[in-house]
C-alpha cells in the first residue's frame, strides 16, 4: 500500500522524461533478468511524489507495486522491506479468485518451509499460508542468509504472475541488512522484477551499499523549472492574474523549487490565500521554506 507524502490532487508536472525512463525500466526488467533504477535528488524535490505517481500508474497496468520507506533513526532492521513484502501479499489477496488461488498454491509450494522465517517481518504471509515450521536457532549470518532466501522466493514467485516493482524510499537511511538483501536480489537477477530506489543526493553511495547490478540506472530528479512550477500552481489553484508573479517569486526566493515548499504553503494558508488570483491577497512567497 502506498501512502502519498505530498498530494497535488494526483498531478505530476515536469517529470515526463523520468516517467518514460521508469516505464522503459519495467519493460526491460521483463525482457532481461530484472533491473535496478535509483532516483536521486535533493530533499523535498519530489522523489517520493514521482515514485508514488509511477506506482499508481503501474498498479493500474496489472503490476505489483510494493512500496516501503525508511525513516531516519529507525531501529528495526528491514522495516521498509517488511512493508513492501507485506504489500505483495495484499496484492495477491486482492486479485480475482481463480488467479489468487493459483498464486497462493504456488506460494505454499515454494515457501512452505520458509514461511516461519518471514513470520515476524511479513505477518500477512502467515495469515494467508498458515504458520510455518518452527525456525531453529541460527547464528546471525545464517539467519540473515535464510531470510534473504525466503524474501527472494516470495518476490520471484510473485514475478511469475505479474511484474514486480520493489520500491524502496529514502535508501540513505536503510540498515545494512536491508542493503545486503537488496544486493542479493540483484545478484540473483529475477526476471520481471525492478528494484526502484530513491535517495537524497550526496547521502547514499550505491556502490558502497552493494547495489552494483549491471543494469543499474540512475535518474536525477531536478528541481522544477519556473514553467513547470507555474503549471503546477495553475493545476492546483487555477489560473489567476498574479500566477506568473507568484511562480516567479517562488523561483527567485528558493532558487531550487521543491515540491515540499509548495505543499507547505498550500497546507498553511489554503489555495486562495497562498496563491492569490487578484490584487490585495497575501503576497507571493510568504510561505517559502
Amino acid at each position: 500500500m502506498t501512502t502519498p507524502v505530498l498530494d497535488f490532487e494526483g498531478r505530476v508536472v515536469g517529470r515526463q522524461q523520468q516517467l518514460a525512463e521508469l516505464r522503459a525500466a519495467v519493460e526491460k526488467a521483463g525482457r532481461a533478468g530484472g533491473g535496478c533504477t535509483l532516483l536521486s535528488g535533493i530533499s523535498g524535490v519530489g522523489k517520493s511524489t514521482l515514485m508514488q505517481a509511477f506506482g499508481a500508474e503501474v498498479a493500474g497496468r496489472n503490476c505489483v507495486f510494493a512500496y516501503g520507506r525508511y525513516q531516519d533513526g529507525a531501529a528495526a532492521p528491514y522495516s521498509a522491506l517488511g512493508d513492501a513484502l507485506g504489500s505483495i501479499v495484499r496484492s495477491m489477496e486482492a486479485t480475482g479468485a481463480a488467479e489468487r488461488d493459483r498464486w497462493r498454491a504456488d506460494l505454499i509450494s515454494e515457501m512452505s518451509a520458509l514461511t516461519g522465517i518471514l513470520e515476524a517481518l511479513v505477518p500477512e504471509l502467515a495469515e494467508v499460508l498458515g504458520p510455518g515450521p518452527q525456525v531453529a536457532d541460527l547464528d546471525a549470518a545464517d539467519a540473515r542468509r535464510r531470510l534473504q532466501r525466503a524474501a527472494i522466493r516470495l518476490v520471484s514467485t510473485t514475478a511469475s504472475y505479474r511484474p514486480v516493482i520493489l520500491a524502496i524510499d529514502d535508501l540513505q537511511w536503510a540498515d545494512r541488512d536491508s542493503l545486503l538483501l537488496l544486493s542479493e536480489l540483484l545478484t540473483v537477477s529475477v526476471r520481471n522484477v525492478l528494484v526502484l530506489g530513491a535517495h537524497r543526493a550526496g547521502e547514499f553511495d550505491p556502490t558502497a551499499a552493494g547495489l552494483t547490478s549491471v543494469g543499474l540506472r540512475r535518474i536525477d530528479v531536478a528541481p522544477l523549472s519556473r514553467k513547470d512550477l507555474e503549471e503546477l500552481l495553475a493545476a492546483v489553484c487555477g489560473r489567476g492574474v498574479e500566477l506568473g508573479d507568484v511562480a516567479a517569486e517562488f523561483h527567485h526566493r528558493t532558487r531550487a523549487i521543491r515540491c515540499r515548499s509548495v505543499s507547505c504553503c498550500i497546507a498553511r494558508n489554503g489555495k486562495e490565500r497562498s496563491f492569490p488570483s487578484a490584487p490585495g491577497g497575501t503576497r507571493p512567497g510568504t510561505c517559502v521554506s
